[in-house]
């Protein structure tokens, strides 16, 4: 066991001075240095805050002649120091920056050849949109409706905009609000918005969801009352559309006994020596499905 240990440690002596003496030694007669043709960089486009490698195209004249690879990194001219290898981390390589590399590939001492790449610009980090969606959600024909976004390394990209009405584009409308009243939107209509960031436009557009126009909502009118006379309580009120369609009125809470009338009235005749409080609340209805709930109470104190 102990001779194979001897054997295979001058084997890896032999290696290791065999490497040392190809790089002191002289070249031989013949002998000729590396020849880089080319350098490449991957990823092709350089992206902030993503590592760059650099891929030299070399050759030999001598078939399977051991080469050895170094690299100098400049960032707009100044060499970076503490990059020696073939990649460049991506917290050097920053929006904006001219990235060169230089490369040496050598066998043997003097045996070397040495070659500058292009310069490399560059760009913004890819943007990614986490969430695009319309404004207000639940609009009225009187808002204006506006596209909102959410995204990554997004910062100063200008955006395009393409809206839809009902599935129909809205012509010449490259802007992130649309005004309610300026296209005449109307109840049930169906609007939707479509983004296109400055670098992909026009070849790639984002949807939005599509919001539904929704009809206003009921409005109570000024002087509802309450108030008891003969022995009956009334609550007379009023309320309009704003779409100006017809409203029907239904009884959410009452006494029991309690008699609504569709022209805005609700009656309820005391019971005999009743005392307390009492209170009236009623929901009003548009033919869009829209309601608003009015109410009053008062108190009632008998002798």
């Amino acid at each position: 066991m102990k001779s194979l240990k001897i054997w295979a440690m001058v084997g890896l002596s032999a290696v290791l001075l065999g490497a040392m003496s190809c790089k002191k030694q002289a070249p031989e007669q013949g002998q000729e240095p590396p020849v880089i043709h080319s350098i490449r960089f991957e990823p092709g486009t350089a992206v902030s805050g993503k590592e760059l490698k650099a891929v030299p195209d070399y050759a030999t004249l001598k078939p399977n002649q051991k080469v050895y690879l170094s690299c100098k990194w400049y960032r707009d001219g100044e060499l970076l120091k503490d990059y020696t290898t073939d990649t460049l981390p991506g917290s050097e390589v920053r929006a904006g920056a001219e990235i060169e590399v230089e490369v040496t590939a050598a066998c043997c001492e003097n045996l070397k050849s040495v070659l500058r790449s292009d310069k490399l610009k560059v760009g913004e980090a890819e943007f990614q949109f986490l969430k695009i969606f319309i404004a207000p959600m639940m609009p009225n024909k009187d808002d204006t409706l506006a596209a909102q976004y959410e995204c990554q390394n997004c910062a100063g990209v200008k955006m395009h905009y393409r809206w839809y009405l009902n599935d129909q584009e809205v012509k010449n409308f490259d802007l992130a609000e649309l005004p309610g009243p300026e296209h005449e939107l109307k109840p049930g209509d169906m609007v939707s918005v479509e983004l296109s960031p400055e670098p992909l436009y026009p070849r790639s557009f984002f949807q939005a969801l599509p919001v539904k126009i929704m009809a206003r909502l009921p409005q109570e009118l000024p002087g509802s009352k309450i108030w008891l006379e003969n022995g009956v309580v009334y609550f007379q009120f009023r309320a309009r559309d704003p779409e100006a369609g017809p409203i029907s009125y239904e009884l959410v809470s009452a006494p029991p006994g309690a008699i609504l009338s569709q022209q805005g009235q609700v009656s309820w005749n005391l019971p005999q020596g009743f005392t307390g409080p009492v209170e009236f609340r009623v929901k009003a209805k548009t033919s869009f499905g829209r309601e608003t709930v009015i109410g009053a109470k008062t108190s009632v104190s008998q002798p």
